[in-house]
């Protein structure tokens, strides 16, 4: 199994708190989203997005169904799950997400997936500024990513899911398992299918990694974007089945099937959502 990741201290916090604050001074930085100059912060979310476009990927996300993740009205009913996932199998106890998949939030995860650091860094950074209280209390000891096809990791520089559960990890304090799960069967990208074809697409197509064995950890699963959670759903029986316990996922994004025009970073994705 994977090692837990170092994470570096600092000796003075106040004073990292202040360097970063003069250097935001001096070099003041870009949107991660609209790439205009953004007004110098010491939030961590608030430095990667200028204020109008952190707004935007934030101003709908006050309630959320705590089954799926998606972002319900206040007098929504979700004590069965909501409207939008009621009546959908999901094996995971909890699912945190910034918000429902659709524009300005899709255009900036769609770019993220594409190998966006900037944009992979602001949205967990977001995701966190959310939803991190949650997760501290729910105490995961381990965070692992949706993994992709062994293909796919040869052919790209950078994996996006393996960033976000990194940067999770650290915030976490969690132990960090990037290879406890892998994809040996390629299949069909799940966005060009209807939920009946992604659940036998994916059917089965996930393992635990070589030599994986759980103790009853409970596990955070962290992938880019749930959708009919089929994805999630065959991740977790294959992370149970080699003995682990409750698993909750971390998204950035919460696929609801609502119609949008779709943006050209969307369609040219080469990582689909769940």
């Amino acid at each position: 199994m994977d090692q837990t990741p170092q994470h570096p201290k600092l000796t003075n916090p106040r004073l990292h708190g202040w360097s970063r604050t003069l250097r935001d001074w001096l070099f003041p930085p870009a949107c991660a989203l609209c790439h205009q100059e953004s007004e110098p912060s010491t939030s961590h979310a608030g430095g990667s997005f200028c204020h109008d476009c952190r707004q935007q990927l934030h101003a709908a996300s006050a309630w959320y169904c705590p089954r799926c993740g998606a972002v319900v009205g206040p007098y929504s009913a979700t004590s069965e799950g909501c409207i939008h996932c009621r009546h959908d199998r999901l094996d995971m106890q909890h699912v945190w997400s910034i918000g429902n998949y659709e524009p300005p939030l899709s255009h900036a995860i769609s770019r993220a997936k594409q190998g966006d650091l900037a944009l992979i860094q602001g949205l967990t950074e977001l995701l966190w500024e959310i939803h991190g209280p949650a997760m501290i209390a729910w105490q995961p000891d381990l965070v692992i990513p949706v993994p992709v096809q062994w293909i796919d990791r040869l052919t790209r520089s950078r994996i996006p899911t393996d960033e976000l559960a990194l940067l999770i990890s650290q915030r976490l304090r969690a132990r960090l398992l990037l290879r406890a799960l892998r994809k040996p069967r390629r299949t069909i990208p799940q966005h060009q299918l209807s939920g009946k074809e992604r659940r036998k697409n994916i059917r089965l197509a996930h393992r635990a990694g070589w030599r994986t064995r759980f103790t009853s950890q409970r596990v955070l699963l962290v992938d880019d974007v749930l959708t009919t959670g089929s994805t999630a759903n065959d991740c977790i029986r294959a992370l149970q089945a080699s003995g682990s316990g409750p698993v909750a996922v971390a998204v950035w994004g919460r696929g609801i099937g609502q119609q949008h025009t779709p943006h050209p970073q969307d369609e040219a994705s080469s990582i689909p959502p769940i």
